[in-house]
């Protein structure tokens, strides 16, 4: 009796090994398939995020070129204005000279 004894505890301590193998090989089987997954998703969102970067930035070189060329008109109008200005105070300080003969004539 003490030999069935003996040879049953063997043999549960072996099967008890084997089924803890069994779950732990599982185990890491799930685990491998979870990391295959985390790694392929976190490969789609860097594309993703990579192909808004590129979006972004077209966006911005574009709106960068248009205020480059709003600053470009801005600059030549300040241009023509500081001209304009430039005769009105010529035309001032003529106007302040005296006058050999000049008159103004409304007809």
């Amino acid at each position: 009796m003490n030999i069935k004894i003996g040879f049953a505890i063997i043999s549960f301590v072996i099967i008890q090994g084997i089924a803890l193998v069994w779950y732990v090989a599982k185990l890491d089987s799930k685990v491998n398939e979870v990391y295959s997954f985390v790694e392929q998703e976190s490969r789609k969102d860097v594309v993703k995020k990579q192909a808004k970067m590129e979006f972004d930035i077209e966006r911005l070189i574009a709106e960068v070129e248009d205020l480059s060329d709003d600053m470009k008109a801005l600059k030549d109008k300040e241009t023509a204005i500081i001209e304009q200005h430039n005769k009105l105070f010529e035309l001032l300080r003529e106007g302040n000279r005296p006058a050999a003969s000049s008159s103004y004539s409304y007809d």
